[in-house]
């Protein structure tokens, strides 16, 4: 997988590249990473990107000529273009997912009021990372490519790394058969939805007791099948507790 980003400042986003799992990855040549500075495509020697708003108002406007000109530069047949922005669609792991399986991601780190309208032709998508405002697109840049870089496979040691932690999918049937029917089971069940997706289970490591407070017999008992249910179990509890939407009909 390549991955491209067209930002206005590669420094802050190139380190960010070059720590942990995701400089092993890149080592590994499992991704290919190329930061794109986009004032190197300014028309004049400035290094200007941006400009004032037609018909008035705060900000500047990301230029459609400068930014198009980045886009088609680094774009291929087999690229989806992204654009950071607050009026994106929120980025969720089940996009992370669809995003793991193609082979190039141009991603625009998105900034002041925005982009030229007329830009948007080269965008496949607007993408969000959550309700709220940021001074630039280079932090959710970074959030969307830990996200999708991680579920590639070879990058993480063990491939089941990803399997069941929080928003993992599991059968309301298999959930049933571990929890026991409850109302909100029963609902989806009813509803024939087959899938929910839960958040992951508490971790515990040494010592064996802390404060006073132990680790939980089914997890000191070896007992495979005893494990996994224990599991289940309390990722069906954090899920009803922290992300009741998650269990909702309506939102499935």
């Amino acid at each position: 997988m390549k991955i491209s980003v067209i930002t206005l400042f590669p420094d802050m986003i190139s380190g960010f590249f070059n720590e942990s799992i995701l400089k092993r990855a890149q080592e590994k040549k499992l991704v290919e990473i190329e930061v794109v500075n986009l004032r190197d495509f300014a028309l004049d020697s400035y290094g200007t990107v941006d400009d004032r708003p037609y018909g008035g108002g705060a900000g500047m406007v990301m230029r459609a000529d400068v930014l198009g000109a980045a886009i088609n530069k680094v774009k291929d047949s087999s690229s989806k273009v992204i654009l950071t922005s607050a009026k994106g669609n929120q980025f969720v792991q089940k996009k992370a997912k669809e995003l793991s399986q193609l082979d190039h991601i141009v991603i625009i780190a998105g900034h002041y009021e925005g982009v030229d309208e007329r830009v948007m032709e080269y965008v496949d998508e607007e993408m969000s990372i959550g309700d709220y405002v940021l001074t630039g697109g280079e932090i959710p840049a970074a959030v969307i490519i830990d996200s999708v870089v991680r579920l590639l496979p070879g990058v993480l040691k063990k491939n089941s790394a990803t399997e069941e932690e929080s928003f993992y999918h599991i059968s309301v049937n298999e959930l049933i058969d571990v929890v026991g029917e409850t109302e909100i089971l029963g609902r989806l069940r009813k509803s024939n939805i087959e899938f929910v997706q839960l958040l992951e289970y508490p971790q515990y490591t040494r010592p064996e007791e802390f404060e006073g407070k132990k680790a939980p017999e089914e997890l000191l008992s070896g007992n495979h099948e005893q494990i996994r249910k224990y599991r289940l179990k309390r990722s069906y509890e954090e899920t009803k507790t922290k992300r009741p939407d998650l269990l909702d009909i309506n939102t499935q």
